[in-house]
């Protein structure tokens, strides 16, 4: 799944550097579509991003909790596992 959550990104990056060309720009109809495309992946991307800084939250958490000895710190990482985990499912259609 995130492979292809990546190759959407890579297209959303890539639609964006084409609606800034010059041909595209000539092209109304072109431009119109590519304009539709970037609004529709832009919304995959940016849950995309969002889930993958909880992923990246939830792996700094357990590396906490794994190495720090002050219980203070694990208390902390505890809690942020506790309100990340439930995110880490992949979202869903609303």
């Amino acid at each position: 799944m995130i492979e292809k959550l990546l190759e959407i990104k890579n297209r959303f990056e890539e639609v964006g550097q084409l609606l800034v060309q010059p041909e595209s720009m000539k092209d109304p109809k072109k431009f119109g579509q590519l304009n539709k495309e970037y609004k529709d992946l832009e919304k995959m991307v940016k849950k995309f991003n969002q889930y993958k800084a909880v992923l990246e939250g939830v792996e700094h958490a357990r590396e906490i909790l794994q190495k720090e000895k002050d219980p203070e710190m694990r208390e902390l990482a505890k809690m942020e596992l506790d309100e990340l985990a439930p995110k880490t499912r992949p979202w869903r259609r609303r």
